[in-house]
């Protein structure tokens, strides 16, 4: 079996499939217009609220179901049988940083194999976040969150309790703006203090999970939010499209 098609006019390998997000041209615009809308907006009275999944467990194909190998050898791929999931919410702000909230994962989504994980299960742990984020912020000072357009955060009835429980949504927050919610970058930092770890023990993930959250500074956090608006500067000279931190 060869390795390398010679024919036409660049020499094609085999190689593994690189799957990627593509920002649609739609929300695009949605991001133009948010950033040129908000340039002059507070950011540093913004809560930036995200939800992070990581799991114990290995699957050297990389998800890919075909790969190119040496001809007569059968090689199995080392896999886990059964990868420990977690996730958690969290919350950052100017001068505050929200424990980690476990989302309690269990039962099975829409497709095979998958975790439900619906408006109701995400309500429950938002009102946990939701007593954290209030005692940040003195009666009658104004502030707002942000939070991605998951779909659990977006249905009808999140949005009625959400609007319920008084949280002050910053309007307009577009989707596919990864690089617009800061919190991604604070994950970023937890992750990095889990490099070089490995675990089977599930109890012992969870809490080196929440050792690594509390080890990032809290002064990370502040000069993110005071370069935010740079953020958003560097998002409209890109027209609209993903930049880097």
């Amino acid at each position: 079996m060869a390795s390398v098609l010679k024919g036409g006019r660049r020499p094609l390998a085999y190689k593994p499939v690189k799957s990627g997000r593509v920002l649609s041209e739609k929300n695009r615009h949605r991001r133009l217009h948010f950033v040129e809308e908000n340039q002059q907006a507070n950011f540093d009275c913004v809560v930036f609220i995200d939800q992070k999944e990581l799991s114990i467990g290995y699957d050297e194909s990389k998800g890919l179901k075909k790969t190119w190998q040496p001809q007569g050898i059968n090689k199995i791929v080392k896999k886990s049988t059964n990868p420990q999931k977690f996730m958690f919410y969290a919350a950052v702000a100017k001068g505050h940083k929200s424990e980690l909230v476990r989302v309690p994962l269990g039962g099975k989504g829409k497709g095979s194999g998958t975790v439900g994980f619906d408006s109701a299960m995400f309500l429950r742990v938002f009102r946990q976040l939701w007593r954290q984020v209030k005692r940040w912020y003195p009666e009658g000072q104004q502030f707002w969150v942000i939070m991605d357009s998951a779909r659990q955060h977006t249905s009808k009835h999140s949005k009625s309790q959400l609007a319920a429980m008084g949280v002050p949504l910053f309007q307009g927050f577009p989707p596919q703006s990864y690089d617009l919610n800061l919190i991604e970058v604070v994950w970023g930092h937890m992750q990095q203090e889990l490099l070089g770890q490995s675990f089977k023990d599930k109890s012992k993930y969870e809490k080196k999970i929440r050792e690594a959250w509390i080890r990032v500074q809290q002064s990370t956090i502040d000069k993110l939010v005071a370069n935010h608006k740079q953020q958003l500067q560097k998002i409209k000279k890109a027209n609209g499209n993903w930049v880097d931190y």
